[in-house]
């Protein structure tokens, strides 16, 4: 599920490292297309949830696809965010 096989082994350590409780919420921000996101929604399990947020819609309407596929849709949820107050 995550785009660079060869960093899925580094992601998942430092999630580890976090010992995050299952039932917590996460926020992933700068989410991209949402990868990264799935595997903290794994950390904290089904009784969690885990927020996405990235500048570009494009990219959240394929983090909400890759969700829905792997049957996350309902533990993850993905916000447009941007700098409004420049």
């Amino acid at each position: 599920m995550v785009a660079n096989p060869l960093q899925e082994p580094i992601f998942r350590r430092a999630i580890h490292a976090l010992d995050l409780p299952q039932g917590s919420r996460g926020l992933d921000v700068g989410c991209g297309i949402g990868l990264q996101v799935m595997l903290l929604e794994e950390a904290v399990g089904p009784a969690g949830h885990v927020t996405g947020v990235d500048l570009s819609p494009e990219f959240l309407d394929c983090a909400r696809s890759i969700a829905e596929k792997a049957g996350m849709f309902e533990q993850v949820s993905f916000q447009e965010g941007g700098n409004e107050h420049r």
